[in-house]
């Protein structure tokens, strides 16, 4: 063999290449996963698996448009596959058209009615439209199907949660964290059943395991705030929320919470900011819309004349809350926090 040949780079061998990718997609290596579907892709641009696999890829990190272009091109090669069926379901689900989702699904288990993870992503969905008990059939068969499916017990523990069965729940999230112990979703759904059953400690303590394993997760500083306001320890809730909000200040919820801290702490004006940023974010957040109006009223009045001032903004907010719903400009229900806040300190 001469030595000219031993240096020639061998020829690019898109299968060899789609089959390490997968290896490194099941593996958790996602860069070098998506570098290689890229290069297939380059050198097969239909190729159906390197599209819908690139594009679960992009789903993950939150690339929904580039998930959904590439998704959508498998399913115009190969639209009655399953898998590819169930991951455009997926993207459908993460642009929040659940109905449309739940057909793709539906379609999948027609053609794969023994297929796991369509049964689990269909009950997830299931739950998004409030038809928990619906999902809850789901996750049974994909547990049946798959009795070691991490993702499907949590789901289940989800679906319980918001049927308020917490017994049931705690132990779907217990069952889905001996699969997985790093389950960083399950710990922080595990506190927030705790937390329902009046076990702020523990729930904190799940919330502090879920942040061990996935320091940036919303969801349990969020939380974790809450326990920690339980608890009566104010002055580390408002750091922890401040901490939240610096890493992600379009956050309305933490807006929420950070204003029922300041309220908790007589900073009328500074509650009512954050209700109002909440808002400003979310115009259908009506939990936080009720809590605007009661959150001008403060605990303690700095004096005689701040009495009728702030009782004053308390009926023009209210009336302005009414003027809105007649005028038919205000989105979402605002049956939906109805009653959270009771203007409690207002005859004080």
């Amino acid at each position: 063999m001469s030595l000219s040949s031993l240096s020639q780079p061998r020829p690019f061998n898109p299968a060899q290449a789609l089959q390490q990718a997968l290896e490194c997609h099941h593996g958790g290596r996602l860069a070098e996963a998506e570098r290689l579907y890229s290069a297939v892709l380059a050198a097969r641009p239909e190729n159906v698996d390197a599209l819908q696999m690139l594009g679960v890829i992009r789903l993950d990190r939150g690339e929904i448009v580039s998930a959904l272009q590439l998704v959508s091109a498998a399913m115009r090669l190969r639209p009655n596959a399953p898998q590819v069926l169930v991951n455009y379901g997926m993207v459908l689900e993460a642009l929040e058209r659940y109905e449309e989702a739940l057909a793709q699904f539906d379609a999948a288990l027609k053609r794969k009615s023994r297929f796991a993870e369509a049964h689990n992503n269909r009950g997830s969905v299931l739950i998004s439209l409030d038809r928990c008990d619906e999902a809850l059939e789901s996750f049974k068969r994909a547990i049946a199907i798959k009795p070691d499916y991490a993702e499907a017990h949590y789901n289940r523990g989800s679906a319980l949660r918001k049927l308020d069965r917490h017994r049931e729940a705690l132990q779907s999230f217990d069952r889905a964290l001996a699969l997985r112990p790093d389950y960083a979703k399950a710990h922080c759904n595990r506190g927030a059943v705790l937390e329902a059953m009046g076990r702020p400690e523990e729930a904190l303590a799940c919330f502090d395991r879920a942040l061990a394993l996935q320091p940036d997760f919303p969801e349990a500083m969020l939380n974790r705030t809450r326990s920690l306001r339980t608890l009566r320890r104010f002055h580390e809730a408002l750091q922890n929320i401040n901490a939240l909000l610096a890493r992600h200040p379009k956050y309305a919820e933490a807006y929420l919470q950070r204003g029922m801290l300041l309220g908790n702490d007589n900073n009328a004006v500074g509650a009512t900011a954050d209700y109002d940023r909440a808002l400003t974010l979310k115009p259908d957040y009506t939990k936080a819309r009720w809590i605007s109006c009661n959150g001008v009223l403060p605990i303690l009045y700095a004096d005689q004349a701040e009495i009728p001032r702030q009782r004053a903004a308390y009926e023009q907010r209210l009336r302005a809350l009414r003027a809105a719903y007649e005028a038919g400009a205000i989105p979402g229900d605002l049956s939906i926090g109805l009653g959270s806040a009771q203007p409690f300190f207002l005859p004080y």
